[in-house]
């Protein structure tokens, strides 16, 4: 299946090419000499055609090779399965036939690196984004130029901190804001699609982003707006209190008989916080109500049963 997949490739490549240079043929009077523009376009798409075929040829070669490697090994594991071969020397040469496999998929890039002198073509159009060589140093072992593809996907990546994490979850839906090379700007909608958690507090996420009027490797601008229920009881963040033995508590006010008459005593009460923002946190308990005074602001540190004087 893939040897006919990259037989049907190569001969669409070669009718592309056929058909493009029959319509150079017959429209070379249409062209001027003074217009280079439109003769270089012409020469790069025929370039262009003739790499996909060159490409193409080789694609099908390797697939070639590939079942010719395949037909091997199967051979060699025919010849175990009957006991008529050693199996020290099977496997030995296997290891050596795959390794001829691999060298000649080597020599056939070269060969068309040779046929192209020395030229390197995508058989795909895009647009190079990064190119890490440079004249007279040493090429690196990782990609050396990066190369993005025209119908490829766009993507937006940001990073974002422990504390706006808490805020987010996949499938959340951010505003982003990017000014165009004219002046312009384009807003839309986008979805926060991937996240990573990394070290030092960051967290790695990604969206997609679909405009071909935005550039690659231009900045945006990320707004999110988190969208909350209404809750019958919020306050400050900075009212709740962290307790050893009931987690989140808030001290409340409560007037009490005593021998010297009516007194305000502190009480600490547990509470869960149900939802927050950056200020506010909504919470339950079972013990606060409407008319509960929760304490505000103290000129000194409170503790359960602490005799306090009340300012409204």
């Amino acid at each position: 299946m893939e040897i006919l997949k990259r037989q049907v490739e190569l001969q669409d490549a070669k009718d592309a090419l056929k058909l493009y240079e029959g319509y150079l043929a017959n429209s070379a009077d249409s062209v001027s000499q003074g217009d280079s523009a439109q003769i270089y376009n012409r020469q790069d798409k025929l370039e262009q055609l003739m790499n996909s075929v060159t490409q193409c040829e080789v694609s099908l070669q390797e697939a070639l090779l590939a079942k010719e490697a395949g037909m091997i090994i199967a051979s060699r594991e025919k010849e175990d399965a009957e006991g008529t071969g050693d199996s020290g020397l099977t496997a030995a040469q296997e290891n050596i036939d795959l390794e001829i496999g691999k060298q000649q998929k080597k020599v056939l890039r070269l060969q068309m690196l040779l046929d192209a002198n020395g030229w390197v073509y995508a058989s795909r159009s895009g647009k190079v984004t990064d190119v890490a060589i440079s004249v007279g140093n040493r090429t690196q072992d990782m990609a050396s130029i990066l190369y993005a593809l025209d119908e490829g996907k766009k993507i937006v990546e940001t990073t974002f901190t422990s504390e706006q994490v808490k805020h987010l979850t996949l499938g959340c839906v951010f505003q982003i804001k990017v000014k165009l090379m004219d002046g312009s700007s384009v807003t839309e909608d986008i979805v926060l699609s991937y996240l990573e958690k990394k070290l030092n507090d960051e967290n790695y996420g990604e969206m997609f982003f679909e405009n071909d009027n935005v550039a690659l490797g231009q900045t945006a601008e990320l707004s999110y707006k988190k969208r909350t229920d209404i809750y019958a009881m919020c306050i400050r963040k900075d009212l709740i209190h962290q307790s050893g033995v009931t987690g989140n508590c808030v001290y409340v006010v409560e007037e009490y008989e005593g021998i010297l008459g009516t007194e305000w005593r502190v009480r600490s009460v547990p509470v869960t916080i149900v939802d927050e923002t950056d200020n506010m946190a909504a919470i339950e308990s079972a013990d606060i109500m409407s008319s509960t005074k929760i304490v505000a602001s103290t000129t000194k540190e409170l503790k359960d049963g602490d005799v306090v004087r009340v300012l409204e």
